[in-house]
């Protein structure tokens, strides 16, 4: 019960810390909440197409970028294959999901695999 109380306390000193300390910079806003969206979401491709042009010239941010590429499309590959694999270790089409579940449970018997 303890580690809860002060995690609750913690989060919300963070909450409070948060909101005194974080200021908006610039002018101040007007409008509605919809503009403010619609304007973000019309200003997305420029934001993309700059992104793209500065990492055309900064070597290093391109290898920032490829490399956050490579990790994604690997995560990815992982997160859709990684069932079924463990579904054809453990040997029944449910087995796979047996890594994710949440439980103090038995673990299925993955031909020697340790999860």
């Amino acid at each position: 019960m303890l580690p809860y109380a002060v995690a609750i306390v913690l989060a919300l000193v963070w909450v409070v810390a948060v909101l005194l300390l974080v200021t908006p910079t610039g002018p101040a806003r007007t409008g509605s909440a919809v503009r403010a969206l619609h304007d973000g979401v019309r200003e997305e491709p420029r934001t993309v197409r700059t992104a793209l042009v500065l990492s055309g010239h900064d070597d290093a941010l391109r290898r920032v970028m490829l490399l956050s590429f490579v990790c994604g499309v690997s995560l990815c590959t992982l997160e859709l294959l990684g069932p079924v694999l463990f579904a054809d270790l453990a040997g029944t089409p449910t087995g796979g999901s047996a890594r994710d579940a949440p439980g103090d449970g038995p673990t299925p018997n993955l031909g020697g695999v340790p999860l």
